[in-house]
């Protein structure tokens, strides 16, 4: 028989998507809408629709976006690997 139940806190998001949402939601005030996303940030839905409402825009790549278009790389690699397929005029094999 269980004696003691331990309940932890929400914590929320992690430090990582943390920064993420905090980099849209100030590309969006400093830039203003539409500001173009490469790849959901967050698996959360309603985080999702929040920041589609603000006039965030997800795109599965920056080919998506117009040029000359504000677009947020959710991490570092992604902005590498999307400068690398571009200099090399090919696909990097990343999803």
């Amino acid at each position: 028989m269980v004696e003691r139940v331990l309940l932890a806190s929400p914590r929320g998001y992690c430090a990582g998507v943390e920064r993420a949402v905090e980099t849209v939601e100030l590309a969006l005030e400093h830039y203003g809408p539409p500001v173009y996303v490469r790849k959901q940030i967050v698996h959360n839905i309603h985080v999702v629709r929040d920041l589609e409402a603000r006039g965030a825009i997800f795109v599965d790549s920056e080919e998506e976006a117009p040029e000359g278009a504000t677009i947020v790389f959710p991490a570092p690699i992604d902005m590498l690997t999307a400068f690398m397929g571009k200099a090399t005029g090919g696909d990097t094999g990343t999803s």
